[in-house]
């Protein structure tokens, strides 16, 4: 229902065919099936609208944008945006694949952690392995 609320969607099947294509572009492999997924919200009853914006809202303390490279759910290219749209934030990249960053990587727990209980921020450009990669 969040998903649905907040994201605009195409309306009808050859709308969500053209907008499979153009996300496995962009996703190869899971774009696709993100796609789909997402068709339930073409009819989907919403009561509130989505915030649409602006996009000029500062926070008290510095954010941490954490994402993996290669998420099926939330491209890397979204969590850049949002990295671009807020002033002193960082983003920390998982080299990994798999929607939950912190189910993937220590590094990435650890860095979460030390933001949480101290507020340090990863260095700008800082990434994390991931602690074991498919087919490996």
């Amino acid at each position: 229902g969040v998903n649905c609320a907040e994201n605009e969607f195409p309306d009808g099947p050859g709308a969500f065919t053209a907008a499979a294509a153009d996300r496995d572009a962009a996703v190869p492999h899971f774009g696709a099936l993100r796609a789909w997924n997402d068709s339930v919200c073409s009819r989907w009853p919403v009561s509130v609208e989505g915030y649409r914006g602006p996009w000029d809202a500062r926070t008290d303390e510095p954010v941490l944008i954490v994402n993996s490279r290669f998420d099926p759910a939330t491209p890397l290219a979204a969590a850049q945006r949002l990295h671009d749209l807020m002033p002193g934030s960082a983003l920390l990249v998982h080299e990994g694949v798999g929607h939950v960053a912190a189910q993937q990587s220590a590094c990435v727990v650890q860095a979460a952690g030390t933001y949480l209980t101290e507020g340090t921020l990863p260095v700008e450009g800082a990434t994390c392995a991931p602690d074991r990669v498919p087919f490996g």
